[in-house]
């Protein structure tokens, strides 16, 4: 998939929060494949591997056993994703009954999942019990929508019939090349020529992220969900209190849900994106800031839990199919309840900026893996095709041509795809560098 870097504010007087943002996709096609490095050395495995080990142990250590369902006196007989797993969470707790989960499944899962399926399509986001990507729907270039599937590229288009012979026979018609590829011999009138003249477009696809109130209550359903599992025991009645909040019967932004400044030591910037929570000890309550796709920050605070182990942190990276898990995390300085951006025009221009930036780096990180994925598919293309059709490194641009590159990339990728090859390299892992449009004139 092709996505622009383009991201700005949602239109004029729609009804979003300042965290609503508008993407633009130019191109989604099949990038579901995860290029994987061929340098798996001894020594980076063995650190991963105990990353991977102090995590598990850290999270059967903190993990609740709870009597009873958090919301009510029914057995906790459900495996609950904290983050949820349709965008890439992998830490869970049986904390609710089977009744709970369905319904906080629909009135706080699937809001916040649906808010955020083209960022888990546009970096293939893998879910723990198999499969990645989600399909959502976005809007063409002509103002209609179009559908855009798990795997990354558009929803194939019906064949459009633009004229018939007598016999009702197809004469001219345009449309996916699959769908043509399919039809019979006795389809098409007589003198039709059996070569297609393939012309392959770019279809734009918009869409838009907003993070407003409709998942206000998934967020609020992350943080208590956390505490509940693996910070402290949250008491029948504080739970039922807000069980109406986190199903969206009512909004619990500004008293329950904020959103905070990005502070670098509190939300650190990294290039990998991640879902990340962490719960702090603040008086007589506790305070949970999250951070979902490294882009999007939140803070909950709920009054309880004073007592409750200091600095538990959850991370889940999105290239990565296991949870990291932390404890004794020191709280930051800065970090304050009452301290957000909307206090001042500019403290919202600096948060503003925050936010774009680390946006940015998400749109650009899905647009590496897209053309690492497309660029392999079209060297293991060339290496498939006969010599007839040319060199390995004339039948690569050719295959290229085929994955929507532009004649210009098409060039840079071959030159730097031989590089590569020579030095033992794999052809398609081409160090991806684009330009910023915030910062052309």
């Amino acid at each position: 998939m092709r996505i622009s870097r383009n991201i700005k504010p949602a239109a004029e007087g729609a009804q979003t929060s300042p965290s609503a943002f508008t993407c633009t996709c130019l191109k989604m096609r099949r990038g579901r494949q995860r290029i994987a490095s061929s340098n798996h050395g001894l020594h980076r495995v063995s650190i991963m591997e105990e990353l991977q080990a102090a995590s598990g142990a850290r999270i059967v250590l903190h993990r609740k056993n709870l009597p009873h369902c958090l919301y009510c006196e029914a057995t906790p007989n459900t495996e609950e994703h904290v983050v949820p797993e349709a965008i890439g969470g992998r830490l869970w707790a049986r904390i609710l009954c089977g009744q709970h989960n369905s319904a906080i499944a629909a009135g706080a899962d699937e809001p916040l999942s649906k808010a955020f399926a083209p960022y888990v399509t546009m970096l293939q986001v893998s879910r723990q019990r198999g499969g990645a990507g989600a399909e959502f729907t976005a809007t063409g270039r002509d103002g209609k929508p179009i559908v855009i599937l798990a795997e990354g590229f558009a929803k194939e288009l019906p064949l459009d019939v633009k004229r018939r012979d007598e016999r009702g026979r197809i004469a001219h018609a345009e449309g996916d090349l699959a769908v043509l590829d399919g039809l019979p011999a006795e389809a098409f009138a007589e003198g039709v020529p059996r070569n297609i003249i393939a012309k392959i477009t770019v279809p734009e696809a918009r869409f838009t992220v907003a993070s407003d109130d409709r998942i206000r209550p998934g967020v609020l359903k992350i943080a208590l969900h956390f505490v509940a599992g693996f910070v402290t025991d949250v008491d029948l009645a504080s739970a039922q209190g807000l069980l109406p909040f986190v199903l969206g019967e009512k909004n619990p932004t500004g008293d329950m849900v904020r959103t905070p400044f990005l502070d670098e030591d509190v939300f650190a910037d990294e290039s990998t994106p991640r879902h990340e929570i962490t719960c702090y000890n603040d008086g007589d309550g506790v305070l949970v800031t999250i951070m979902l796709f490294g882009a999007m920050a939140y803070a909950c605070r709920f009054p309880f839990g004073g007592d409750a182990v200091a600095g538990i942190r959850y991370t889940q990276r999105l290239d990565k199919n296991y949870p990291e898990f932390y404890d004794q995390v020191e709280r930051p300085a800065v970090l304050d309840w009452n301290r957000r951006p909307s206090e001042s025009a500019a403290d919202g221009k600096l948060w503003m900026e925050s936010v774009e930036t680390r946006m940015r780096r998400v749109n650009q990180r899905g647009v590496e893996q897209s053309i690492q994925a497309r660029s392999r598919r079209a060297f293991d293309c060339a290496r498939g095709l006969s010599s007839n059709y040319g060199n390995l490194w004339e039948r690569y641009a050719a295959a290229l041509q085929l994955e929507v590159f532009s004649a210009e990339e098409v060039g840079t990728i071959v030159a730097i795809g031989r590089r590569l090859h020579a030095n033992g390299e794999n052809a398609w892992e081409v160090p991806v560098t684009l330009d910023d449009p915030s910062a052309q004139g």
